[in-house]
């Protein structure tokens, strides 16, 4: 090869720039016996979309303590930690650092095979990877094990068939992983037994996994590709339905084909029957795999490639065929010559950071496999050299941009794509940097029926000789490993490690990784602000700057500042939204601690949902408006719900002179248009409203109720319409209950305040990530369903991120209620349209029960907690008895501990809420049943002081000690709300339609989706998981309401307005609440702190402690404590979808 013809314009080589080991190189004699070749240099890249939000797992057990600050996961330890993008593969992995006392990579070999098992989407042993290992005092050592094209591979192999590049079995390169695992295993770890290793991987596969929203959206999004392979669809589908979140996926070939390579090594996988079985899969399917492809496979183990002072950091990582090391280098080299680089305006700085990026990009299309092409050492040397930054710099104008062509882009970049990353730090202080990839969603889209393996597409990552402006360096040879820009490294200062960083997203991972960096050690922002905040990717062309806008699955709001988009639109960038991106796995070491952070834009941990609004005193009367993270502060009043455009739309009633009620109902109907998986007209409520006028606060019971024709033993022979179907739908109560609490605080007219949520049902809503994932993980159900088929899916497939929904029967229900008042509903043409669509459903619900239907307003239950008084709902809410009963308990200590605290005080709070769980279940409803006395022995402080004699520091118990009677409440979702006027005039409230899209039954004639709330009474038939009697004060009865957890509460001190709090999430509403509660006014906590801290919730059957890894609520602080003077402080909840609004 003439290397004077690669030699760029600006191509400068630096003579202290170690070069490309030798062992990654081929002689020229070698090269001459692949031909025919193009003798030119390229690089391939490797793209992994991630439509919604994701957050992953980072976990630390045993020996870490564990410190949530955000809505992602973030782990503080001495001792070491994992951090992977799933949670079940961070515990093992931490199990073998913990548990088993394993090296990094121990621990890293059994996350790596558990990825394969529960994100099979984009990792897997039949895959490939990179990995840095590091310990202290050595240099770090790269594991390449990507996969290599067959030895029967050649270059124009896909000239007129370039779609079997993409999928099939003729795109499957050979795998690596478990040959790189295995050598890694034998140099660095050896600590745990291999076998060991495996074994978790072997169980999950085997015994089965619960499917995630991750893996579920990936399913739903690849059907086709799915169905089209028998060994996915068995895998994947039962018998004609795909699997969704909560199913059970089992693959028990892929458990048998692992215990052969934990009992045999990588042998097992590249010379024994395994080999042999996959070989013969492919060859069947016309593959060009062979058993000597997989018998001459090897690693290649080389020590890392080292740059030294890149803004006064070493960075170790992977030579070529990775971009990823001399990219970052390349961009940050470029930045570090700004005399100015942390004082200047940071917009400018993200213009010149742009800038940098997109000569890099084009730079890097010149590098290829070095085993392959002579000259990649100049490319490397050029690429990290100081020189050629400064002539870079030089030509980067702070005033514009410039077409492609400025940057010397002469080859198409290549958009490789699905990846997974981890890292892993030991006690030690030894290291794992890793990348794992099958490339695209399910790789090539063929499983090996054999062997259960799902086979890798990398082939899909080589560039095409007949193809117009494609890299040379990247054409197909055989064993040749293609492009990437998979980017594991390890950062030190000094030789002492400070920090370990990698990403999964393909094209994207580079400009991810550079600008957490710059985030965090330019920039000092904390681990978890350098990865949370906004990022922007370039493809170099198009030449379009992508800024990222879009809500994760757990409410995230990611958007780049409206200053800093026209700021680059100014100097000519075309900007472009985009919601997708890559997701960074950070691990900083400062002195002795370790903190571990996992990016939220991959992977989903949901529980419930909270919502708080917690006043602070003002120091100044001024008016402010401004919003910090996910707070907004106000003195005029908030809305905090739990998606945004609700919150706007409740603000903007606000800011016409609405009461809070008003725009409680704009609220209301609002999220039950957007968030219709778990709110509606065709559920309930509790709402409670506080009123300066009269300094009260009352109670609105619009709780589902019982029909006439139902009784406590209807569901005796048919347990499952309990929870599914028509027969499972609760009388309405939400519409009812709003008009009741506008007749007595509204001041605005009623029919104005349906017009926006007529207006997004009619003319069509985004859907946003969160509902993108309801819909997703409930795709049979929607298809099979007429109404909701209609609503939530096109051409038979359901709707994406993204997409637009419609529901224009409801838009006509809402306008008939609007200008009818509620007797449309109860009494007219839209109930009786419901009435049909139910019976023909199979529900028993008629027109007497919607006339009979009453709301029960009563004054709140006010109850005296630690010195403040919270006003809630009586029962059948469980939550405002509850609450107070966990409080006395805790306050009858002499030194009060919370679960924020010692580890003695989350004891003790366990062990309170257990006997408060095991006490509600007395509660009823009080029309039907006598609950004085379970409400006296609730609120009792002498019988709470009994209890906490009850409880020993030392130890807990089964079940039956806290007396325990009868099986519990597993109510399900809702949606909660706050809302503050300016006048303080204050709502609390908590919808829902119980389970996700209730009974699963959306009336086509009303575009109602019907509650399920039948499913929240106990049946003297039923079979209850605890083995316990069913509760006889909450069965059936007609017109009577169900046991709820609901809480909403509005939180007053010496008469004046503090705090408005509730929560979504069934069952954990109540521990969440009370968590959040003693986060507040006990420990201090600012309010985004409270909401946001690590949670703990019981069930006390079965008698287990689940703790968050990653949390998503919808919580939001909001208080006064001036009348009319203190600022509210509005926190959104990150666990859902919520974002606050101020008036």
């Amino acid at each position: 090869m003439d290397r004077g013809s690669l030699r760029d314009p600006f191509l400068d080589i630096e003579k202290n720039v170690t070069p490309i080991p030798k062992q990654l190189k081929k002689s020229e004699s070698d090269i001459d016996k692949n031909k025919p070749r193009r003798n030119r240099i390229a690089i391939a890249l490797c793209l992994s979309l991630f439509l919604v939000g994701t957050s992953g797992i980072i976990f630390s057990r045993q020996f870490s303590s564990q410190e949530t600050e955000s809505k992602e996961s973030v782990v503080t330890s001495e001792n070491g930690v994992v951090a992977a993008d799933h949670e079940t593969c961070s515990e093992i992995g931490a199990d073998v650092l913990g548990r088993l006392g394993g090296s990094a990579v121990d621990a890293a070999v059994a996350v790596a095979f558990c990825l394969g098992v529960v994100n099979p989407t984009s990792s897997g042993i039949g895959g490939g990877a990179f990995m840095v290992v590091g310990s202290p005092g050595t240099n770090a050592r790269a594991y390449d094990m990507r996969e290599t094209a067959s030895s029967t591979a050649y270059e124009d192999m896909f000239k007129d068939r370039e779609k079997e590049k993409e999928k099939g079995p003729l795109s499957v390169a050979v795998p690596g992983e478990v040959a790189g695992l295995y050598d890694a295993w034998t140099d660095n770890g050896r600590r745990v037994d291999w076998k060991l290793l495996v074994e978790p991987s072997i169980k999950l596969a085997k015994d089965g996994f619960k499917v995630g929203p991750h893996l579920a959206f990936a399913i739903s999004h690849n059907d086709e590709k799915i169905k089209g392979d028998p060994g996915l669809k068995s895998v994947f589908m039962n018998v004609d339905t795909f699997l969704i979140e909560g199913d059970t996926c089992y693959n028990r070939k892929l458990a048998e084909t692992l215990r052969k390579v934990a009992e045999r090594g990588k042998e097992a996988f590249y010379e024994g029957e395994v080999a042999e079985n996959l070989v013969k899969d492919l060859m069947e399917a016309k593959g060009n795999m062979t058993l000597g492809d997989l018998y001459d496979y090897k690693v290649n183990v080389t020590d890392a490639m080292v740059v030294e002072d890149i803004m006064g950091y070493k960075i170790q990582g992977m030579w070529p065929p990775s971009s990823g090391t001399p990219g970052f280098a390349m961009v940050l080299n470029t930045l570090a010559g700004y005399k100015d680089l942390n004082a200047v305006d940071k917009n400018l700085a993200l213009h010149r950071v742009i800038e940098a990026i997109k000569y890099m990009l084009a730079a890097r299309m010149d590098l290829g496999d070095p085993a392959f092409v002579n000259g990649i050492d100049d490319v490397v040397k050029n690429m990290i050299s100081k020189t050629f930054a400064e002539k870079i710099r030089g030509e980067i104008s702070d005033d514009e941009t410039y077409p492609p062509k400025h940057y010397r882009d002469k080859y198409n970049q290549l958009k490789d794509q699905g990846t997974s990353h981890f890292c892993v730090v030991d006690k030690d202080r030894n290291v794992v940097s890793m990348t794992t990839t099958v490339n695209y969603a399910f790789g090539s889209g063929f499983m090996s029926p054999s062997t259960g393996i799902i086979l890798n597409n990398q082939m899909a990552d080589f560039s095409l000789p007949n193809k117009t402006s494609e890299a040379p360096a990247n054409y197909i040879a055989p064993k040749k490993r293609p492009l990437s820009s998979m980017m594991p490294i390890i950062i030190t200062k000094d030789d002492e490690l400070v920090g370990v960083i990698g990403a999964s997203g393909g094209i994207y991972i580079i400009p991810a990784v550079i600008q957490v960096f710059l985030n965090h050690f330019v920039y000092e922002m904390s681990p978890l602000e350098a990865v949370k905040s906004p990022r922007v990717y370039h493809k170099l062309n198009p030449n379009e700057v992508l800024y990222e806008k879009w809500e994760v699955y757990n409410k995230e709001h990611i958007l780049l500042k409206k200053e800093t988009r026209d700021f680059l639109e100014k100097k000519e960038h075309f900007l472009k939204p985009t919601n997708v991106g890559a997701t960074v796995q950070f691990v900083v070491q400062n002195g002795q601690v370790l903190t571990a952070v996992s990016d939220f834009r991959k992977g989903y941990c949901f529980n419930e949902s909270i919502t708080v609004w917690l006043s602070r005193e003002s120091k100044t009367h001024s008016l402010s408006h401004g919003t910090v993270g996910d707070a907004i502060e106000t003195e005029n009043g908030v809305v905090a719900a739990d998606d945004g455009r609700c919150s706007e739309i409740g603000a903007s009633v606000l800011r016409r002179g609405g009461h809070a009620v008003d725009a409680a109902v704009a609220t209301t109907l609002c999220v039950g248009v957007v968030n219709p998986m778990s709110s509606g007209i065709g559920g309930g409520s509790f709402l409670i409203v506080s009123s300066t006028e009269d300094s009260k606060a009352e109670a609105f019971d619009m709780r589902e109720t019982a029909p006439l024709a139902s009784s406590k033993d209807m569901y005796k022979n048919n347990a499952n319409a309990k929870s599914i179907g028509a027969l499972s739908m609760g009388v309405p109560g939400e519409i009812a209950g709003l008009y009741e609490a506008w007749k007595r605080y509204g001041r605005l007219p009623w029919k104005p305040l349906f017009e926006p949520a007529i207006e997004l049902a009619r003319g069509g809503f985004v859907v946003a990530p969160y509902l993108g994932r309801a819909i997703s993980s409930h795709s049979s159900m929607i298809l099979k369903d007429p109404g909701m088929r209609d609503v939530f899916s096109r051409n038979g497939r359901v709707l994406k991120p993204g997409e637009t929904c419609y529901n224009r029967e409801l838009a006509r229900s809402l306008e008939t209620i609007s200008e009818q008042g509620p007797g449309a509903f109860y009494n007219g043409t839209v109930g009786e349209k419901l009435v049909e669509d139910v019976k023909m459903a199979g529900g028993i619900i008629t027109m007497d029960d919607l006339r009979s239907y009453k709301v029960r307003v009563t004054d709140a239950l006010s109850v005296d907690v630690m010195g403040y008084t919270i006003h809630g709902m009586p029962p059948p809410s469980g939550g405002t008895l509850g609450f107070p009963m966990v409080m006395n308990i805790l306050d009858s200590y002499s030194e009060l501990y919370t679960a924020s605290g010692k580890d003695l005080g989350l004891h003790r709070l366990i062990e309170a809420m257990k006997h408060m769980f095991a006490a509600r279940m007395d509660l009823g409803d009080p029309e039907f049943v006598d609950v004085t006395d379970a409400t006296n022995r609730m609120l009792s402080k002498p019988l709470a002081g009994e209890i906490r004699k009850r409880i020993l520091d030392n130890t807990t118990f089964p079940p039956e000690y806290y007396l325990n009677r009868w099986s519990q409440l597993r109510d399900q979702g809702t949606s909660h709300f706050c809302i503050v006027d300016k006048d303080r005039n204050t709502v609390s409230m908590t919808t829902t339609v119980n389970y996700v899209f209730g009974a699963g039954v959306l009336s086509p004639s009303t575009g109602i989706l019907l509650n399920n709330e039948m499913d929240d009474f106990s049946t003297p038939t039923e079979i209850t998981p605890d083995n316990l009697p069913p509760a006889p004060t909450n069965f059936i009865e007609p017109n009577k309401r169900p046991l709820s957890s609901m809480t909403p509460l509005v939180i007053t001190k010496d008469g004046e307005l503090v705090a408005v709090l509730g929560g979504s999430g069934g069952m954990n509403i109540i521990p969440a609440v009370i968590q959040v509660f003693l986060n507040c006014f006990v420990l201090k906590m600012k309010p985004l702190e409270a909401v946001e801290s690590a949670r703990v919730y019981h069930k006390l059957i079965p008698n287990v402690v689940r703790y968050e890894n990653f949390t998503a609520i919808n919580g939001d602080h909001i208080g006064k404590q001036k009348p009319f003077k203190g600022l509210l402080t509005a926190v959104s909840d990150p666990r859902k979808d919520g974002k606050p609004a101020a008036a």
